[in-house]
């Protein structure tokens, strides 16, 4: 897979209606990676499967910088590595409908170009700069799981996880050309960049349930509760910005003939200011303010309603209404503000 990655910035004064040329938001770059992996899977006795695999990735990074606006100490970099990744898991079913699992995997994920290339995103006395130095982070993780049967009715499932993750990437304070501080929009600003600075360790459980009761219809839910932690640079511990708030989801489906109509929630928890990692705490662009002017993530719960018609052998249409009550929300440190009430109609063809 390759990515050529290009990025153009302007200035634009919509007082004079003018424009001209403005410093890009990242660097000019080809981001690549290619992978190979090979899976195992042995039935040890009519109630054991063993499952085992291996996947070897290697990933690079070119990056060309532009200097005309910020005087960076550097005009291009490379970021180039190879990560081997592997899993092993158990299925043992003791009962035809109970099933208990155990899975230990390793992950990993490498720097893209938001993460090591990112130009001077300022946040109130701080400013972001590039970093061409960044690894990739590693994830090990342990997994047991339990799936129940009811009468073919009642499906219950849960499991609990732990993942410890090494080199996370995380923005820490850094240096600029030897300066810790640079003056940026006329302040002296603090200077952070991300960095493999941190191990953090998330742990908790998932918990499902399907119902169908018959007659077509199928009743859903999910919900998902963790914790995280990470090591801040003095030795601190922090909660950790790889771990979300507790988030689920339910839905109920009816199927009938050629009809699929579907109602479904989204929600999540949310975390007061003490509970948002200290990097967090430092952007209150993206977050709500309260009472006190601090920033907070709210909890959040949205709507959702989908139909689909099948026409005929060839056609079908799929109609959606969205956020029915059209509240504004943000998925935790996404930064990104969901969309609002929306209406969605596309229809598919089969030759």
């Amino acid at each position: 897979m390759v990515n050529d990655v290009v990025s153009t910035g302007e200035d634009r004064d919509i007082i004079k209606a003018t424009t001209q040329k403005g410093p890009s938001r990242y660097p000019q770059a080809i981001w690549s990676s290619f992978a190979a992996f090979a899976g195992y899977d042995i039935k040890l006795s009519p109630k054991i499967n063993l499952q085992a695999g291996a996947r070897y990735t290697y990933f690079r990074q070119k990056a060309e910088y532009e200097t005309t606006f910020f005087p960076l100490p550097f005009t291009e970099s490379e970021i180039k590595n190879g990560a081997l990744t592997g899993s092993i898991g158990a299925v043992w079913r003791p009962a035809t409908k109970t099933a208990l699992m155990a899975n230990l995997s390793t992950g990993f994920r490498s720097p893209n170009v938001d993460d090591s290339g990112k130009i001077f995103d300022a946040v109130s006395g701080f400013v972001t700069v590039p970093n061409p130095d960044l690894k990739a982070e590693y994830a090990y993780n342990a997994e047991i799981g339990w799936v129940q049967v009811i009468s073919d009715i009642i499906r219950m499932d849960a499991s609990l996880y732990y993942t410890y993750l090494d080199d996370a990437l995380v923005k820490r304070n850094f240096q600029l050309a030897g300066r810790d501080s640079i003056i940026y929009n006329g302040q002296m600003s603090k200077v952070e960049a991300i960095q493999n600075a941190a191990n953090a360790r998330v742990k908790g459980i998932q918990l499902g349930l399907e119902i169908k009761p018959g007659s077509g219809l199928s009743i859903i839910s999910q919900y998902n509760i963790q914790q995280g932690k990470e090591e801040l640079d003095n030795g601190n511990i922090s909660p950790s910005r790889h771990a979300a708030p507790n988030f689920g989801m339910t839905s109920a489906t009816w199927n009938h003939k050629n009809l699929m109509i579907s109602v479904s929630s989204q929600y999540s928890d949310g975390k007061t200011f003490t509970q948002l990692p200290p990097e967090e705490q430092n952007k209150p662009e993206i977050y709500a303010i309260g009472d006190d002017k601090k920033p907070y993530s709210p909890s959040w719960m949205v709507y959702h309603c989908r139909a689909q018609v099948q026409i005929s052998k060839s056609f079908t249409i799929n109609l959606a209404l969205e956020n029915i009550t059209d509240i504004r929300y943000r998925p935790f440190a996404s930064g990104i503000v969901a969309s609002g009430r929306n209406f969605v109609i596309s229809g598919a063809v089969v030759w």
